[in-house]
């Protein structure tokens, strides 16, 4: 549950993707194409962004606020937590599309192949939840690194700046931050309403 949370709750959504396609312990075929495409959707959209973030990190660090020399700054330290992270999920991302391209979402070879991967997980304590939190890994630590970022910039803002500076970061940092916890307020509603309706 924790590992859950620390992972956005992504491991959820995978394992729940991986039991519409692999049923009765065999692979769904007409759900395979579509499960193995929206995989590869997924993760060449999550390499775009950590492409991004990573460029932004790098170049966060050349700004003439952001004195490098001082490393043990609170600013700095997120900032390279926030690359890790960042690096850590364009990795993953680059090596799991790889893995499903070798499966292919047309080819019978490569659902045969993800069957075999599936029923050897079966064997193991954890199963199919694993394999769900090894698929939300690039995604989870995309958002790490993001919210290290958003710690790193705040912090360079916060530490030296004028009042109406501060008021402004201030009052639209309040708006973003109630924006996104009324995003995931409403997803969580809209959740638990669909689950009671199919009860």
């Amino acid at each position: 549950m924790v590992l859950d949370a620390m992972l956005f709750w992504a491991p959820r959504a995978h394992y729940q993707n991986l039991r519409r396609v692999w049923v009765d312990e065999c692979i769904n075929a007409p759900r395979w194409g579509g499960f193995s495409r929206d995989l590869m959707a997924e993760w060449n959209g999550i390499t775009i962004y950590s492409t991004v973030m990573l460029a932004v990190d790098v170049s966060f660090l050349a700004v003439g606020n952001v004195n490098i020399s001082t490393s043990q700054s609170v600013g700095v330290i997120a900032n390279y937590l926030s690359t890790i992270f960042i690096t850590g999920s364009l990795i993953v991302s680059l090596l799991l599309a790889r893995q499903t391209q070798k499966y292919g979402p047309e080819s019978a070879e490569g659902a045969v192949s993800f069957s075999q991967l599936l029923s050897n997980m079966m064997g193991h304590f954890f199963g199919m939840r694993a394999l769900a939190t090894v698929h939300s890994l690039p995604y989870a630590m995309l958002m790490w690194g993001m919210i290290f970022f958003a710690i790193s910039f705040l912090y360079n803002v916060f530490k030296s700046t004028t009042i109406a500076m501060l008021a402004s970061v201030i009052s639209g940092s309040v708006v973003v931050t109630m924006f996104i916890l009324w995003f995931i307020w409403a997803a969580r509603e809209v959740h638990i309403f669909t689950r009671m309706a199919k009860a």
